[in-house]
């Protein structure tokens, strides 16, 4: 058995726990809310989805818009 200890008291990793639980929490909400702002188009979404079995791109952007930011741009700028 190996015997862990943590580089920090009880007191801090109570903190790190109640820190850890609210940012879960906050982003289980702000996910719940997305989903509620975009439930007609997820309907739409899944309308097509049930209709065709099978959707591209340009489906996505006709439902939901182009993307708010460049995906190749992003990830030149993070190498």
């Amino acid at each position: 058995e190996y015997n862990f200890s943590k580089p920090y008291s009880e007191d801090t990793a109570k903190v790190i726990d109640e820190e850890i639980s609210n940012l879960i929490e906050s982003q289980y909400q702000r996910a719940i809310h997305i989903l509620e702002e975009n439930k007609d188009k997820l309907n739409q979404l899944a309308d097509i989805l049930i209709e065709k079995e099978v959707i591209f791109k340009d489906d996505l952007e006709n439902i939901f818009g182009k993307r708010p930011f460049d995906k190749n741009l992003q990830e030149e700028t993070s190498l």
